[in-house]
């Protein structure tokens, strides 16, 4: 079983204590190899299905997603926040190529790409109420009452106004734990809301440091019946694929030459529709502004800006990384030619 995070890796999948232990007792193996994680088992091909060991291991493959490095996840175009990637595999698989071999994979998120459908706040079943009292953001008792909460977890209302109500809550996390619910808190004595959290995922405990997902790859999804053992080099694969950041360029050049019938490249792609005028400030430039979309400004860092006039071509290479901002999702260039 192979699980990719990306050609480029940005995160590791790491499996959980128990799926390597188990893995461990069955003299199985895993393996990190760049953008993969791969397990293997040894599978006696001499028995109908061959791949019986696989019910030795626990009911869902867990696997923690944990960045390659501090900054692996600025492409991704996923803001996290509080927020963590709760994936399993959907349905279907999709082709993907990887070193001109195309590989028929399960994407692990709700779509094809993984984004802000897949995200819910960590919460542990077993939480304080300090650590509830800071997802809300204020006390959860009032001046006259330590404790004055009514919390809905899904569709079941728990009404927390002593001490020991607060193991009721407790209980029914539980029940949920490695789910992803809504859950709701409201003042009990006047239903006034706190906050609403539309998805809360679960914890047994607190996350492994680092952690910024999971993928639950259920057991019962892995193919197994296959008697051909080379087949199984390309059974079972998931992949959990990443958005790219998208951004803006906006280009301001002053440029020397720049005649009727000029053209405006950003690297090889022309740009459609340049605004060209006087220069304001520099007597006998002109003045060209575009705007460039789509562009992805961490996984492709130097660019170049070319302007062509009839045969005479000048090219400036740029680093629109160096000029982006995050606050607005730009980058903003200004080129003297």
């Amino acid at each position: 079983m192979v699980i990719a995070t990306a050609e480029q890796p940005l995160l590791r999948a790491v499996p959980s204590p128990l799926l390597l232990q188990r893995l461990r007792a069955l003299q199985g193996l895993c393996e990190e190899a760049g953008a993969y994680t791969r397990l293997y088992l040894p599978f006696d091909f001499t028995k109908t299905p061959p791949a019986q060991a696989l019910t030795l291991l626990p009911p869902v493959l867990r696997f923690y997603l944990q960045p390659t490095h501090p900054g692996a996840l600025l492409p991704s175009g996923l803001f996290f926040d509080r927020r963590r990637l709760w994936l399993a595999p959907s349905a279907d698989g999709v082709d993907y190529t990887f070193q001109q071999r195309t590989v028929r994979c399960r994407p692990c998120s709700t779509g094809k790409v993984a984004g802000v459908p897949d995200l819910a706040e960590p919460l542990p079943a077993r939480m304080t109420r300090d650590a509830l009292a800071k997802a809300v953001g204020q006390s959860l008792g009032t001046d006259t009452q330590a404790l004055d909460l009514k919390v809905t977890v899904d569709a079941t209302v728990v009404v927390i106004e002593r001490e020991q109500d607060w193991a009721s809550l407790q209980s029914l996390l539980l029940q949920k734990t490695d789910a992803v619910i809504s859950l709701s808190v409201h003042r009990a004595s006047t239903n006034a809301l706190l906050k609403t959290f539309p998805r809360v995922w679960v914890t047994e405990g607190v996350l492994p440091p680092g952690t910024l997902g999971i993928v639950n790859i259920p057991r019962a999804s892995l193919l197994t019946t296959e008697t051909d053992a080379e087949k199984y080099a390309l059974l079972n694969q998931f992949i959990v694929h990443l958005p790219a950041l998208q951004a803006t360029v906006n280009l301001t050049l002053a440029a020397s030459r720049f005649d009727a019938g000029a053209r405006l490249f950003f690297n090889e792609a022309e740009v459609a529709g340049p605004t060209v005028q006087p220069h304001p400030q520099l007597p006998g430039y002109k003045q060209v502004t575009a705007t460039v979309n789509g562009y992805t400004p961490y996984l492709q860092q130097r660019r170049q800006v070319v302007v062509q006039n009839g045969s005479h071509k000048t090219t400036v290479p740029v680093a629109p990384l160096n000029r982006y901002d995050p606050t607005t999702n730009t980058a903003t260039l200004f080129i003297t030619t």
